[in-house]
């Protein structure tokens, strides 16, 4: 078209100005904009030419091509310094709105005339701009039905305070608000997700639709890379972004440097609210093992030193909750070569669903620059460091793995034979043995980090018109140890088929009974015993110290074993094994197209995706003597609970797991600055449950300040955001549905499946599956039981190289994770 721009064509702000440009990059983002075309200034610049019939011809096409139909519209001017960094516009020029598209014309020339008005030309020279001699572009954009509208703002515009959104709403459209004729009422939501409400003027909003605003501001901000000025409307069933500009008279903020805060990825491990033990346990690793893997990569030590501060926070605590500081992960990252080229294989691996603003990739780049001679030498030594470890990692596996189990069966089964002071010196022991050598699943993380990524940009690249996903290349690896807690289970589940009176027992009995039935089936029995050595410490949320594992309370998995064993092995087998079948067809087809290779592309692509499944294999592997090391962790300081409750110390075992680590320690060895950790655990214990009655934080939260809001929600029946728990499935079930009419995420096992679905929130208390799709907010090997029932599983967060992927890849199960 000559005389317009349509939404999803290229725009520029020197053509069509700052407002329509930044509609189109937020409609390209995907957010919901509503559909527009931009007419161009050229196209009213002189007299004859707006008169011609080609502009009106050309708008009744665009509005043909986006279904306008009898639509209102609006009319709005797009100026070239309109809606920038340092100009606003606001009010200096004309805007129309409810125009009916015959009338179009007409008010897009009278938003043209008004570029060039006194008051426009006034506002210029005390701006000290040059007026552009075109005038402004138009937006034409089809009109929002909304019940009610405002604008928010990203970032405190009157305190600055980045950590908190303010969203000011009316009923009805926003035009009112925006010429200053009403004031509107005033709502502060801060990142953690506590709101404070000002209420005046009867704009009522839920705290689903505060947080979803909240939400928007927080993505359109990391778009653009400041804080926005977005205006924003609200039909009763969807919201509408209707314009974003930056914040032009925002105070600097300057207590303190931008961080950010994701759990994407580690809430998998991490899920819901975690107690001080285990957060300050998880912290003191992560600081010993990322030293130790700087130096393993050859990252020069003077350069660990000068970064030293980032190793103690790698991690944060929010409202109970664990989180990555996102930031510090992208120092470490900048430490090791070629960060650039790293950056996406990074936030692959953790899930990370949203960039890095600039602000930060800039300055982790200027606080890691050296001289290029320096830089040369650094980057020779790191790659040399890095083949060296990837020749040797096989063998260094299986050293580590040697010193891991000479370590860990060291430790007396029987803890009771220990004296407390006994039981801290174990523990300092296996800090000391443990967590500064864990060196080989470091190592061999970043490694399939490097070439699950290398597997998606090569299969991207050489098969560009395929219908090929590299996961299909990951299926059926075999040999990972997760899939035999399921092989296990079936076993037993086949056993039980065949016992009537143990079935049954398993189904309705007490533990007691159970067991004792159990001693009378040998064959059952010693499966069973085999199993809870093996995998006793595998249990829901198996990474919080303070979760009861299998050894505590079997019974849920006896439970499951019960209601397998009474469904129609036979059919689930068959359903299995043709499931299977779909997916060897699949993993062939794939290796057939890589055979059409050139021999040297092809051998390349074999060995990269050799690397990526043989990495994968050893990540899910080794991270299962991360479980056997944080089992007997707890164990170890539940130990120390029973003392410390029969001496008076806690008022229960259980209290333990709201000290931190170097407090318990700290007591024992005579260093503890308080010797009152009775009311300090009720003090913790009194938060613990304030967290889990909260709305919980956002996924990612950005600040400069501490995140501890200051007034807390609570939730409250219609408040309740999805994720946030149910009352029952069923509500997560419509809340899902009423969302979006379609869920997208990233496929990790390939297949299409077809069934009922189920979400399930806690696997311990979950019926077992019978066909159905498994659906569930994030996932863990404690989840395994479930998972050998599932048709099909979806889950919200996660990333393809999660638990989740690579578990439902062996078992030939069709999944998705980071569904939304």
């Amino acid at each position: 078209m000559k005389n317009i721009i349509l939404e999803n064509e290229k725009h520029s702000p020197q053509l069509t100005g700052n407002k329509a440009t930044n509609l189109s990059r937020l409609k390209e983002a995907g957010f919901a904009v509503p559909s527009f075309v931009t007419i161009l200034p050229s196209a009213f610049s002189d007299e004859a030419r707006w008169q011609d019939d080609l502009l009106v011809d050309e708008l009744k096409e665009a509005h043909a091509k986006f279904q306008v139909g009898e639509a209102l519209l609006a009319v709005r001017s797009s100026a070239i310094d309109e809606d920038g960094d340092a100009t606003s516009f606001a009010g200096q020029l004309d805007s129309f709105l409810n125009v009916k598209s015959e009338s179009v014309i007409a008010s897009a020339k009278t938003v043209w005339l008004s570029g060039s008005s006194e008051r426009l030309q006034t506002y210029c020279k005390k701006m000290g701009i040059e007026k552009s001699s075109d005038g402004p572009a138009i937006i034409v954009q089809k009109m929002v039905n909304a019940k009610v509208a405002g604008v928010a703002f990203s970032a405190d515009p009157i305190t600055g305070n980045r950590a908190t959104v303010v969203i000011n709403a009316v009923t009805g459209l926003a035009d009112r608000l925006v010429a200053g004729e009403v004031g509107g009422d005033l709502f502060y939501v801060h990142d953690s997700g506590s709101i404070l409400r000002t209420e005046t003027q009867g704009a009522k909003l839920s705290d689903d639709i505060l947080l979803e605003i909240a939400r928007n501001a927080r993505k359109i901000e990391s778009l653009f890379g400041c804080p926005q000025d977005i205006e924003w409307a609200h039909d009763g069933v969807q919201l509408f972004i209707l314009q974003a500009r930056p914040i032009t008279t925002l105070p600097e903020e300057t207590q303190g440097d931008l961080r950010i805060w994701d759990n994407s990825n580690i809430a998998e491990s991490y899920q819901g609210v975690t107690t001080p033990l285990t957060f300050s346990f998880a912290a003191k690793a992560y600081e010993h093992v990322y030293i130790q893997f700087c130096r393993l990569m050859g990252v020069p030590n003077e350069r660990i030193q000068a970064n030293q501060h980032i190793f103690p926070r790698m991690l944060g605590f929010v409202r109970g909750r664990i989180y990555y500081n996102l930031v510090n992960w992208y120092r470490l990252l900048a430490l090791l070569p070629g960060f650039q080229v790293n950056r996406p294989f990074m936030e692959q691996m953790m899930g990370v669903k949203e960039e890095l603003p600039a602000e930060i990739v800039e300055k982790v780049l200027a606080d890691n620059k050296v001289s290029s001679a320096k830089a040369y030498l650094n980057f020779c030594l790191s790659v040399s460091a890095m083949v060296v470890r990837f020749v040797n990692l096989n063998r260094e596996i299986a050293a580590f793995q040697k010193h891991f189990n000479t370590t860990v069966s060291a430790v007396p089964k029987d803890l009771r034979t220990l004296s407390t002071d006994q039981l801290v010196k174990t523990y300092r022991g296996l800090e000391g043995k443990l967590l500064t050598s864990w060196d080989a699943p470091l190592v061999n993380d970043f490694f399939a980090m490097i070439f699950f990524g290398l597997l998606g940009s090569l299969s991207q690249k050489w098969f560009p018109s395929q219908l090929f996903s590299h996961p299909e290349l990951l299926v059926h690896s075999g040999g990972i140890i997760s899939t035999e807690p399921a092989r296990l289970i079936a076993e037993m589940a086949a056993i039980a088929r065949d016992d009537e009176m143990l079935r049954e027992l398993l189904k309705n009995g007490s533990l007691t009974q159970i067991e004792r039935v159990i001693n009378e089936n040998h064959r059952f029995g010693q499966t069973f015993k085999n199993y809870l050595e093996m995998f006793g410490d595998r249990c829901f949320n198996e990474l919080k110290l303070e979760s009861p594992t299998l050894k505590d309370n079997p019974l849920p998995l006896l439970r499951n074993i019960g209601a397998m064993a009474s469904m129609h092995g036979e059919t689930r087998v068959e359903n299995k094994e043709n499931l299977k079948a779909k997916l060897n067809s699949n993993e062939q087809s794939a290796k057939s197209q890589i055979a059409e290779l050139p021999w040297l592309k092809r051998s390349v692509f074999n060995f990269v995706a050799n690397q990526a499944i043989e990495r994968i294999r050893w990540r899910e592997n080794l991270r299962f003597e991360r479980t056997r090391l944080f089992g007997l962790v707890r164990r170890l300081f539940l130990e120390v609970g029973k003392r410390f409750e029969k001496e008076g110390i806690l008022n229960s075992q259980n209290d333990i797991f709201y000290l931190e680590v170097e407090e318990v320690l700290n007591f024992v060895e005579g260093k503890s600055t308080t010797s009152n950790l009775t009311e300090l655990a009720e003090l913790r214990k009194r938060e613990s449950q304030e967290f889990k009655l909260e709305l919980p934080p956002p996924n990612r939260i950005v600040t400069r300040n501490a995140v501890i809001p200051a007034t807390p929600v609570s939730i409250s029946v219609g408040a309740t955001p999805c994720v946030a728990r149910p009352e029952n499935e069923n509500q997560t079930i419509s809340c899902i549905a009423r969302s979006e009419n379609a869920m997208q995420g990233l496929g990790c096992s390939p297949g299409i499946v077809r069934g009922r679905v189920r979400v399930v929130r806690d696997p311990a208390s979950a019926k077992p599956l019978e066909d159905e799709i498994l659906i569930a907010e994030r996932t863990d090997p404690g989840w395994i039981v479930l998972f050998t029932q599932a048709k099909g599983i979806i889950v919200e967060y996660g990333s393809l190289l999660s638990h989740t992927a690579i578990v439902s890849r062996e078992l030939g199960i069709p999944a998705i994770v980071s569904a939304a």
